[in-house]
């Protein structure tokens, strides 16, 4: 049974929490929560044996080649006209075909260059169970349903304001509060959020993402981030952490810092880690935080594990509306921004939780969109009031009159 560790080595695990294996996930030697009652494999394309390049391939494959929509005649919808199959092989292309990726920003002319869901797959042909069924292909990537939680442990956030003992920023993970490298640790699967994005095609869809947070001191006189040597330099000595910071820091006074010490909660350290950068060289050093949204688009279950519950999105509770945990606590009281070129749109707001956490509220009705038992129409409410009181006041005007006439009758039959 494998066991998958946080690693920058798999990148797309760490950041999303998707595992693109074969095999089910209760015979694995990941601790899932509740995994004796997923009977479902990690990915089910794995499970039915395609690889990496049956989607992502060579971008000079002729079996898969696509020319870009910038080049491409309007009217010419296929191009036979292509590399020969023995050119390929002599000399293939190390560029890969890929999607339109929230995450990656260089080489954007490859962009929807790969094979998407509807490539392979006719929604309309499997969707006719589901109410407003081309209303909901419109508005949703096949994703939104059909990726419903992430069961590897998932980065969540990474403070570099501050470093361990090691010369590490501090991460934390989604689903576990235990050692991530540990396979006795828990782990609890976690749903992600739905943003707006634009896909290939122009159309604005609901697209499931993990939000990483990052926090990090910059040189205010440049606006660069700090290198890592030099926070070494400003924050650690040859046996452990620099005396001040050290102070600043140990809030029991014990001579150490804890994991639950391991942050910048006040104004005074701060200060203190702002000084020790200043006396390395750093230029009016200020911390910023920002959000790096990841598309989940691995880790994709079959119909029956999919969201099929219209009480998912319609109603008290809908996961387009629910809170998105971001981190315990924003370091120095910085509240991060979304990063300006991911293509994702942040329709929702940042802001502290009542138990003091940084997550993210997300709000269809800023991306345009109307779910029907979620969301409210201001205007329609005051119709709907107004329409309450009309009919009230003609109960009381249909019964004042029949009580005035009724009574106007008895006097007419005793006179």
């Amino acid at each position: 049974p494998f066991f998958f560790a946080p690693s920058a080595d798999r990148r797309a695990t760490l950041t999303t929490g998707s595992i693109f294996a074969p095999g089910r996930i209760p015979r694995s030697g990941m601790n899932v929560a509740s995994r004796d009652s997923l009977a479902r494999p990690w990915d089910v394309h794995a499970e039915r044996l395609l690889e990496c390049t049956d989607c992502h391939s060579s971008v000079n494959n002729p079996a898969h080649f696509a020319e870009s929509s910038e080049t491409r005649p309007q009217h010419l919808r296929y191009d036979a006209r292509r590399m020969d199959i023995g050119e390929y092989l002599l000399q293939p292309s190390h560029e890969f075909a890929r999607g339109r990726s929230a995450q990656t920003t260089a080489r954007r002319d490859l962009d929807d260059s790969m094979r998407r869901c509807e490539s392979c797959h006719q929604a309309e042909a499997a969707h006719d169970w589901l109410p407003y069924r081309d209303r909901h292909l419109m508005g949703l990537q096949c994703e939104a349903c059909h990726v419903p939680e992430q069961f590897g442990t998932t980065l969540a956030n990474i403070d570099w304001t501050i470093l361990d003992r090691d010369g590490e920023p501090i991460r934390r993970y989604r689903g576990t509060t235990g050692d991530p490298d540990d396979p006795r640790t828990l782990v609890e699967a976690y749903r992600p959020v739905l943003l707006p994005r634009a896909d290939a095609s122009g159309q604005t869809r609901l697209t499931p993402h993990n939000l990483v947070t990052s926090w990090f001191w910059v040189d205010g006189s440049t606006g660069a981030p700090v290198s890592r040597k030099r926070l070494e330099h400003a924050f650690l000595t040859g046996d452990g952490f620099h005396s001040s910071m050290l102070k600043a820091l140990d809030a029991t006074g014990d001579g150490k810092v804890s994991a639950s010490e391991q942050g910048l909660y006040n104004p005074h350290q701060v200060n203190v880690l702002a000084a020790r950068l200043e006396e390395v060289g750093v230029s009016d050093p200020q911390i910023r935080g920002e959000i790096q949204p990841f598309g989940t688009h691995h880790g994709v279950a079959t119909g029956r594990w999919a969201t099929r519950d219209c009480r998912s999105c319609h109603g008290e509770g809908s996961r387009t509306t629910e809170e998105f945990w971001l981190a315990d606590f924003a370091p120095g009281g910085v509240m991060p921004e979304p990063v300006g070129d991911s293509g994702v749109e942040f329709a929702g707001e940042l802001k502290i939780s009542e138990c003091g956490h940084v997550v993210y509220q997300p709000d269809p009705k800023l991306a345009g969109l109307y779910l029907f038992g979620t969301s409210r129409a201001a205007w329609a409410d005051s119709i709907g009031r107004l329409t309450v009181l009309l009919v009230l006041a003609g109960v009381f005007l249909h019964a004042g009159l029949r009580l005035i006439l009724a009574q106007a009758s008895r006097r007419e039959e005793r006179s």
